[in-house]
């Protein structure tokens, strides 16, 4: 007889930034890990952060796989943009899990008003 069964990844979750964060320069990224009953044979692996400038992640900004659970990007980040990130497993056999949620980060000063200083005579 056929068996079905669906194979349940654990989700890394995003740490920081955490949504909605104002950030001043190039962002530290940190997720939970995701450690199976067993490690390395129901969890991860390594890690896979994907960055885009759009909530589509298309096109990528940057993706790294890596085997920790913090990542800090070489590349610049420009201030006053919205960037969004996402952090997912890769079991030992290569396999992608699924993606946390997005996280939103807001570059340096996004929702600063500025106003005049008026002087009193």
């Amino acid at each position: 007889p056929t068996a079905v069964f669906t194979k349940q990844y654990p989700i890394a979750k995003p740490l920081s930034p955490t949504d909605g964060a104002a950030v001043n320069g190039t962002p530290d990224f940190s997720w939970t890990a995701a450690d199976g009953v067993t490690p390395y044979v129901f969890g991860a692996a390594r890690y896979r952060i994907e960055i885009s400038k759009f909530t589509s992640f298309s096109p990528l900004y940057e993706q790294i796989d890596t085997n920790n659970t913090r990542f800090t990007p070489t590349r610049f980040y420009d201030d006053h943009t919205t960037y969004y990130w996402r952090v997912a497993i890769i079991d030992r056999d290569g396999n992608i899990g699924p993606f946390s949620n997005a996280t939103l980060i807001l570059g340096n000063l996004p929702n600063h008003l500025f106003l005049p200083s008026i002087r009193k005579n």
